[in-house]
C-alpha cells in the first residue's frame, strides 16, 4: 500500500486524502494517542473525580470561588443532578460537595454515550476562618451557590501594608 506523504492542497485530491486516512492501519492508534494526550492535558488543569468503581466519572463539579471582606462565595455547576442527590458538608476548613448523577439510560440501543454518571465528591480547602453556623446553600437550574460568612477574626485580620520608597 502506498501512502501520500506530501500534503495535498487541491480540492480535487481530497478524495485521495480520505482514502489514505481510511486505509491507514495506524489510524486507530493515532486517535488513541491523541485522545490520551488531550485527556492528560485536561487532567492537569481540572480536577478529575473517580467513581466508586474506579472509572472516571467526569469533571464534576466545576467551581468558581470568590472572596469578599465578609464571606466566601462558591458556585458549583451540577447539571442534570437533582438537589436531593447533593450533600454539602463543612469540617474545619474543608468544604465537601458530594452526590450522585443517576444514569438515565434505559434498554435502548445507543450509538454514542459520552455523558458522565455515578457518584462524585469534591473537597475544597477554604482560604479563611468561617462561621459554620451561618453557611447558606441554594440550588437552582443546575447551579449550587454557597455563601460562607467569615468569622469576625478573619474579617479583621487583614491589614494594609504601606509601601515606601527610599
Amino acid at each position: 500500500m502506498v501512502y501520500n506523504i506530501i500534503p495535498l492542497r487541491s480540492n480535487s485530491c481530497k478524495s485521495a486524502q480520505l482514502e489514505n486516512q481510511r486505509n491507514n492501519p495506524f489510524r486507530d492508534l493515532d486517535e488513541l494517542v491523541d485522545g490520551f494526550f488531550n485527556g492528560f492535558e485536561k487532567a492537569l488543569t481540572v480536577p478529575t473525580l473517580i467513581g466508586l468503581t474506579g472509572h472516571k466519572v467526569g469533571n464534576i463539579p466545576r467551581i468558581d470561588m470568590a472572596e469578599t471582606d465578609k464571606e466566601i462565595q462558591l458556585t458549583a455547576e451540577l447539571p442534570g443532578i437533582d438537589e436531593k442527590e447533593i450533600e454539602v458538608h463543612l469540617e474545619d476548613d474543608l468544604l465537601t460537595i458530594s452526590g450522585e448523577k443517576k444514569e438515565e439510560h434505559k434498554d435502548e440501543n445507543y450509538h454514542i454515550s459520552e455523558r458522565s454518571y455515578g457518584k462524585f465528591e469534591r473537597v475544597i480547602t477554604l482560604p479563611a476562618d468561617v462561621d459554620k453556623d451561618h453557611v447558606k446553600a441554594q440550588f437552582k437550574k443546575g447551579v449550587l451557590n454557597i455563601a460562607i460568612p467569615k468569622t469576625a477574626k478573619a474579617q479583621s485580620s487583614r491589614k494594609k501594608i504601606d509601601i515606601t520608597t527610599k
